[in-house]
């Protein structure tokens, strides 16, 4: 994959277009073209990406990790250092540790794309919104913050911070999603404290519906599935 006009000129010109190459290069497994790669990093070490508008960021977000290839977009994110300019509180937890430490948090990345095979259509913003958030509730609670805090406090605290004003680079994950997903994580860990199974199994046929939909999951119960297979040891 490469450029049809020069590469630097063509990210200068819009730096999103280096977005849209990790895209491709995730979905479709396509290789990019060294001089063009070369490019890429050029313009994401000047910084072009944080220039890019914070609402044009947020919809190159939801096209990365709604279709399917979330688990191959993060690394192809890391591979051209990009998440701390999309996902800085990500880069700052999900770094390698000890054996194991990222396991429950990137498996959430999978459970994404699991959802979307079985759906055979996209995730909504609250479903791929939240599910980002848990990963980072899960790294906070595999890195040892449970034993300082209440699990429930850790999700408070990973709300708090997400949603702290003024950050730089400012985060992009909705906070009407952070909102409802931070509920959803007090819940599942609630239950799992008084011996429950989690919030996935809480109500049986809260799917049900009217029609040809009654068999279709809402986005927000897609959410609370991915949350509750994601705490499964």
């Amino acid at each position: 994959m490469r450029t049809i006009v020069p590469p630097d000129g063509s990210f200068e010109t819009d730096p999103a277009r280096i977005l849209r190459a990790v895209r491709l290069k995730a979905r479709l497994g396509l290789e990019i073209e060294e001089e063009t790669r070369a490019a890429m990093r050029r313009h994401i070490e000047a910084g072009r990406i944080v220039d890019l508008n914070h609402g044009r960021l947020q919809m190159e977000l939801g096209t990365m990790f709604a279709y399917g290839s979330a688990e191959a977009t993060y690394k192809a994110l890391e591979e051209f250092d990009l998440i701390a300019a999309l996902l800085p509180h990500h880069a700052r937890l999900l770094q390698p540790r000890e054996a194991g430490f990222q396991s429950r948090p990137m498996a959430v990345l999978r459970l994404m794309d699991d959802c979307v095979k079985s759906m055979r259509q996209p995730l909504a913003s609250i479903t791929y919104n939240g599910a980002l958030f848990t990963m980072l509730v899960l790294a906070e609670l595999d890195s040892g913050a449970g034993g300082r805090l209440a699990s429930i406090d850790v999700v408070d605290e990973c709300f708090e911070r997400m949603t702290a004003p003024k950050q730089v680079p400012k985060q992009l994950l909705a906070r009407r999603a952070l909102e409802q997903t931070s509920y959803l994580l007090r819940e599942q860990l609630l239950l799992k404290e008084r011996g429950g199974s989690g919030i996935g199994e809480r109500r049986p046929g809260r799917r049900a519906g009217r029609g040809k939909a009654k068999d279709r999951p809402t986005a927000t119960s897609l959410l609370e599935d991915i949350i509750a297979r994601a705490f499964v040891p």
